[in-house]
This record gives structure tokens, sequence and C-alpha cells, in this order.
């Protein structure tokens, strides 16, 4: 008798059992091999005392929520009881099909197995007594000020000055002209400044005062 069961000799319980078997759990993973007779009870380790539980049953037969007696090798040779007694009954167990099966109209007739042709595929129009809704067109989003058209004005025909008005232009800027040095000789007179020293005095104020 060994607390641990051989490698080999636990896949061989695995493959035996492949299921927890507890018959109100039907778990398939993370199945641990337990000793129906504990070890420390002398139990031996031999596939007639060894069986298949999930992590949660084994966790829970150690508590002592249920006890388990029989013979592990024989199919149905387990009894899991409650602590009271009572037989844990099997759980999930499938109704038998109904034998009073309703006959069809028209006997089935599967698909001869040929090439698929989508011309060969029609659709049923749709009933005339349902409303057809028509789909509203997408509102169009407000274009931006950048984006919105903008009004082109003719071009104006092209003006030609004539001799009068270049000559009143010429008469203009001169005058301008006088009326800034006048002025620039006046503030450099107030400022206490020295002109008359200056190389361009003499232009300046003549020119100035003409």
């Amino acid at each position: 008798s060994r607390r641990v069961v051989p490698h080999r000799l636990a896949e061989l319980i695995m493959d035996r059992d492949r299921t927890c078997r507890n018959p109100a759990c039907h778990t398939t993973r993370g199945l641990e091999v337990h000793h129906l007779v504990h070890w420390t009870d002398g139990g031996p380790t031999n596939p007639s005392n060894l069986g298949c539980l999930c992590r949660h049953c084994h966790r829970d037969h150690h508590k002592g929520l249920f006890g388990i007696t029989g013979n592990a090798e024989q199919p149905g040779g387990l009894t899991f009881t409650k602590p009271n007694g009572d037989i844990i009954e099997p759980c999930g167990t499938p109704n038998p099909p109904p034998t009073d099966l309703p006959t069809s109209a028209k006997p089935y007739q599967h698909p001869l197995g040929e090439p698929f042709n989508h011309h060969d595929l029609t659709f049923n129009p749709p009933p005339t007594d349902t409303p057809r809704v028509t789909p509203q067109p997408a509102r169009q989003p407000a274009p931006k000020p950048w984006q919105q058209q903008r009004t082109v004005l003719p071009a104006a025909d092209p003006y030609v000055p004539t001799d009068a008005d270049i000559a009143r232009y010429a008469h203009e800027r001169e005058e301008t002209m006088r009326d800034l040095l006048r002025h620039q000789y006046q503030s450099l007179d107030r400022d206490g400044y020295d002109i008359t020293q200056l190389p361009s005095y003499h232009t300046l104020f003549q020119t100035a005062t003409t």
C-alpha cells in the first residue's frame, strides 16, 4: 500500500473512469485518484480501491460531506451516501425520447450532393400587404464657411491715367513732400537743435520756405 499512487497506475485509473465517479458530478477536468478506503486506514493501492474524483468532490469527501463504498472495478459498483445515510442518485439523466412523434406530410429529401449554382437560387418577393419603408436620404452636413461658394465679380476695365492726371499727381506729391520737410524743420527747431550746422540746412530751409 502506498500513500501516493504510482504514475502508471494513476493513468490507468483515469483512462478507466474518465470522469468524476460522483453520480451528481460529471466533471472531466482536474481529476484526482482517491483511495476509497483511506491509506491511513489500511486501504490497498490497487484498482478496486482507487477511483477518480474531481478536486471539488475530493475535498468535500475528506470534509465528510458524503461517503463512498463498493468496488471501483465494477461498472456502477460504487455507492455514494450522504451523512444521514441517503444514497446520492445520479443527476441529469435524460428522459427517453417520445414514441408518438408526428408524421410529416411530405417525406424529407436529403440533398443530392451536386455543386451549388447561385443562378438557381431565387427568393420569394415580399408580401404586398406589408408596408414598405422608403429609406430616407442621409442628411448632408452644412458646408463650412470656407467651403461655401463665393460670388466672383466681373473684372472691371483697366484704368488708364491721362496726362492731366499725371501732372496733378506730381503736384500733389510735391506739396506733400514740402509739408513733410516743413514739419521736420519746425520739430527740430522746437527741440533746440542747431540745424544751421547741418550740411543740408540751406536746402531744407529753402525748400521748406519756398
